[in-house]
């Protein structure tokens, strides 16, 4: 096989799997509720299609004796998270806050079933990659995307949750800051009214008597303490802010609150495992990996009524496929507006008003970070760190550790074992993962037009990848 023939397979497979993505964006136009329909289709794909998708290739094609080829694949799922990860954090400093977890959100977690699958099934010409090395790569990315699935709910959306709870506190001491200055006035004010109504609490002692016209001053005891007043109380009371302990009731013999303990961290991380672990996709690939590697459980679902079963299945889950990749394009279309241009500012110089509102001049040293994050916008800026992470780096040295790991022959002898392996780790971000943005309502619009520009990206980074992916493994088995 030539390039040119090679060249031509690849960007006809790409093309096809984008095809899917572009119809969806088209037909996008022609929803009345773009919405709901997205959520729906979306419900549809994740909790009844793909787990039938998963369930129906899983269940029959893991067992015992290859076991030593699949468990690889869950393996290598580890190593782009958490280069993902880690590259992520290394330069979310070249962004402003509100796009840094989107960042480490991006980077980190990858599409590991549909995109890459996809990719697989239209793949079409290669002589050493028939129907056989096929199903066997379809078997080794469902293994892939369990790990990825579990990675994006377990990690990643705890990480949005963080920030997001971040945000909104910062949101509410700003708000409690302004409210505070409105008041300052007005109660101070109110003290200046009764400026010689001084009082001795709890320590000391009056210093100077009411005069006419004023409010009366209780008296000081023979220790030199009184009581406040009715006025001094009231200077006092201060309105109940969001930030205040909820009042609950107290043990009468340590003062111990009695009311419901707070989740700790720990509690909190186990509950997110336990709700990705439960979550319909990665259930159902759980429980086909039990059937498949239980001879009783799979003996049944090798007998007549188990085969109409799982034939039933995989025919509604074949439908998984075209219409996630749909959902794709009507993700990336959903939200896409157009962003609005930053106000121009020299870099250079910075303008802050004294006390007199007047304007001043700061002038402020440049550094690397700063002229990083005033060359673009910070929607572009985050855009293109989020490409070339997720896009260039993370394969790159992927491919690196997968090569030498295949040089000392710990890798399986097989190369649609291989090549569904360099796909998977060349795969653009999670789409499920702008629903996490959008279920918490944080920066949705900002994520869903970084998602729209990346796939597009992917469109040649994929071809790229392919083409130098199937040379590759040609040279090692044929």
């Amino acid at each position: 096989m030539n390039y040119f023939s090679l060249g031509f397979i690849t960007a006809t497979t790409v093309g096809k799997v984008m095809l899917c993505a572009v119809a969806g964006m088209f037909i996008s136009k022609y929803f009345l509720e773009k919405e709901k329909s997205e959520k729906g289709l979306t419900y549809i794909t994740t909790k009844i299609l793909l787990p039938c998708l998963l369930f129906s290739n899983l269940c029959l094609s893991v067992e015992w004796s290859s076991v030593s080829l699949y468990y690889w694949a869950p393996l290598i799922a580890l190593l782009p998270v958490a280069l993902g990860v880690v590259l992520s954090f290394l330069a979310k400093p070249l962004l402003p806050k509100e796009y840094q977890a989107l960042l480490m959100l991006a980077g980190g977690f990858q599409n590991g079933l549909t995109f890459p699958l996809s990719i697989v099934l239209n793949l079409k010409g290669v002589s050493w990659f028939g129907a056989a090395e096929s199903t066997r790569a379809q078997s080794y990315m469902f293994l892939y995307n369990i790990v990825c699935a579990i990675a994006l709910f377990a990690v990643g959306e705890p990480v949005i949750i963080y920030y997001r709870n971040k945000e909104l506190e910062e949101e509410r001491l700003l708000q409690e800051a302004v409210a505070n200055r409105d008041t300052a006035g007005a109660r101070e004010d109110a003290i200046a009214r009764h400026v010689n109504d001084s009082f001795a609490y709890p320590y000391e002692s009056p210093t100077s008597r009411r005069e006419a016209g004023e409010a009366p001053v209780v008296e000081a005891g023979p220790d030199g303490k009184r009581a406040a007043s009715t006025v001094e109380q009231m200077r006092w009371y201060r309105p109940a802010q969001a930030s205040d302990a909820p009042i609950r009731a107290l043990n009468a013999d340590d003062g111990t609150v009695t009311g419901p303990p707070a989740e700790s961290s720990v509690h909190r991380w186990a509950r997110m495992v336990k709700g990705a672990l439960v979550s319909p996709p990665v259930f159902a690939s759980l429980v086909a990996l039990c059937i498949s590697l239980t001879p009783p459980l799979r003996w049944l679902a090798e007998s007549f009524c188990g085969q109409i079963l799982v034939g039933g299945l995989s025919l509604v889950g074949g439908g998984a496929i075209p219409v996630q990749l749909l959902v794709l394009g009507l993700t990336v279309m959903s939200k896409r507006q157009v962003a609005p241009a930053p106000p121009p500012a020299d870099a250079a110089t910075a303008a802050a008003e004294d006390a007199d509102g007047e304007v001043v001049v700061v002038k402020t040293k440049r550094t690397l970070l700063q002229k990083a994050q005033n060359s673009m916008p910070p929607q572009a800026l985050f855009t293109f760190v989020a490409i070339v992470i997720r896009l260039l780096m993370v394969p790159s040295v992927c491919f690196i550790v997968i090569h030498l790991l295949n040089r000392a022959g710990l890798l399986p002898n097989d190369s649609s074992f291989l090549l569904s392996m360099l796909l998977e780790t060349a795969s653009p971000s999670a789409i499920n993962s702008s629903l996490i943005c959008a279920i918490h309502s944080f920066h949705t619009q900002e994520y869903t037009r970084m998602i729209f520009v990346m796939y597009m990206t992917a469109v040649v980074t994929t071809t790229i990848w392919l083409f130098f992916d199937i040379l590759y493994v040609q040279s090692y088995y044929q």
